[in-house]
């Protein structure tokens, strides 16, 4: 009997939390409702982070390539004088 108590607590919470994070917010952020059935537009928005990341990514490189090559002509310079 205990067992399906718990059971029962267990199911109305995950009821509740699926009627929040699929109802409540897209409501009250003025989106549209069941986002977990919007998976195509999930699976974009987190390639389009992927993408801005390796973006980020790139442009750190650059900038540390760029820091080496100033570092390097630095001594060349001081080893001559």
């Amino acid at each position: 009997m205990v067992f399906l108590r718990i059971a029962e607590f267990i199911a109305f919470i995950l009821f509740l939390y699926a009627s929040i994070v699929q109802i409540v917010i897209p409501l009250w952020n003025g989106t549209k409702l069941f986002p977990f059935f919007r998976t195509k537009e999930s699976k974009l928005r987190s390639e389009l982070v992927d993408v801005r990341q390796e973006e980020t990514e790139a442009v750190l490189s650059q900038k540390v390539l760029k820091e080496k090559e100033k570092l390097s002509r630095f001594r060349q310079d001081n080893a001559g004088n």
